[in-house]
């Protein structure tokens, strides 16, 4: 399901039909913001203790952040279903059952901790995919942030700002990246950088 569509007919469902959440926004309102601390409303109404704008802001974040996932998620359970197939077909797993391990130790010992290093490589992936996303999805849901900040560049044609937030992304990528590669170490001991 394309980003757009689905943030739009999720307004029109849960917004438009159900009134059950919010459209638009980080806060209603009546709301007044937190004091500012880190700029994000959900963080700053936590550390406060301003609990009725904490429960405010993430009825704002519902749909946002249900847009982003459930685009993503698809790919996510289909990649672990086959890693953890793969795994599960290996001669070590087989052995692990013939000592008598239990199954959940079989699991959790053997096969999610091999299973687990073509997910880690997919998410550092797809950190590029949300950068691109949170564009449309700041679009849609009107909130001020780096996507309706390139938006408005691109409209504008402000080169200098384009070029500044292409940077930043591909540093988050380069990041995200290296995170992985620690991770890997630290699912897989056999795993060495030396």
């Amino acid at each position: 399901v394309p980003l757009f569509w689905l943030g739009i007919v999720s307004q029109l469902l849960f917004y438009r039909n159900l009134r059950w959440l919010p459209a638009i926004g980080r806060l209603s309102e009546q709301v007044s913001p937190p004091m500012n601390i880190t700029g994000l409303y959900s963080l700053d109404s936590l550390v406060t203790g301003n609990w009725h704008v904490l429960g405010d802001a993430c009825l704002h974040l519902l749909l946002p952040v249900f847009c982003l996932v459930i685009t993503h998620i698809g790919e996510v359970v289909r990649l672990a279903r086959t890693a953890v197939l793969e795994v599960l077909g290996q001669d070590y797993v087989n052995t692990a059952r013939a000592k008598g391990l239990s199954e959940w130790v079989v699991v959790t010992q053997h096969v999610l901790r091999n299973a687990v290093i073509p997910l880690i490589t997919m998410l550092a992936i797809m950190t590029a995919k949300f950068l691109l996303y949170t564009v449309m999805v700041e679009a849609i849901f009107a909130w001020p942030g780096i996507g309706l900040l390139t938006l408005t560049a691109t409209m504008h044609m402000d080169f200098p700002v384009l070029i500044g937030i292409t940077l930043m992304g591909g540093f988050l990528l380069v990041i995200a990246n290296l995170i992985a590669d620690v991770l890997y170490g630290i699912a897989d001991p056999r795993i060495s950088y030396r």
